[in-house]
């Protein structure tokens, strides 16, 4: 129902308001049967999420608002929604988790080893953009915590490639240049 009002489906005007507070606690009772609430909410809370309906700047801050405190606090609470879905095992939160570890984002440190541990959770799921992740972190490693290693980096470049992704592609021509 949250996303009904969200974005106006099945005759329902479309309400933040209602979204929000419904997303909010299908988030919280989210299982591993269905863990895609907590990642939608963490989503939208993270401001990754287009949607149609305008959600006001009270439910949810814009990225370039000025109140660093309050959008902080809403990017942590977006961080705890997406790793609830990674735990549940949903693959695109794993990857989104590995994401963050990488770019040191939502208020994550940076953690390569966590990123890879994310990543690969992802990639086992069929995640293809974990794939690639996982190709670049081995191609350049990550110094002081493990270094190149350019066949599980063609490894995972082929894996991607194989499902139609086309950087994937291009790193395979890369490699058998």
């Amino acid at each position: 129902m949250g996303m009904a009002y969200l974005l106006g489906q099945i005759n329902l005007n479309p309400d933040a308001y209602a979204a929000l507070a419904l997303l909010r606690t299908a988030y919280k009772s989210s299982t591993i049967d269905c863990p895609q609430p907590a990642y939608v909410y963490g989503m939208l809370l993270a401001g990754e999420m287009e949607v149609t309906t305008e959600i006001p700047y009270s439910l949810v801050l814009p990225q370039n608002t000025h109140d660093t405190a309050a959008l902080s606090a809403q990017l942590a609470q977006a961080r705890e929604a997406l790793e609830r879905a990674a735990y549940l095992c949903l693959p695109q939160a794993q990857y989104k988790c590995g994401w963050m570890y990488e770019h040191a984002s939502y208020g994550c440190a940076y953690d390569p080893l966590m990123s890879v541990q994310w990543y690969s959770l992802a990639s086992q799921g069929g995640e293809v953009e974990a794939d690639m992740a996982l190709s670049k972190w081995f191609l350049c490693g990550a110094e002081g915590h493990f270094g190149k290693n350019e066949k599980l980096a063609r490894t995972f470049a082929e894996k991607a490639a194989r499902k139609g992704h086309q950087n994937g592609s291009f790193a395979m021509g890369y490699y058998y240049e």
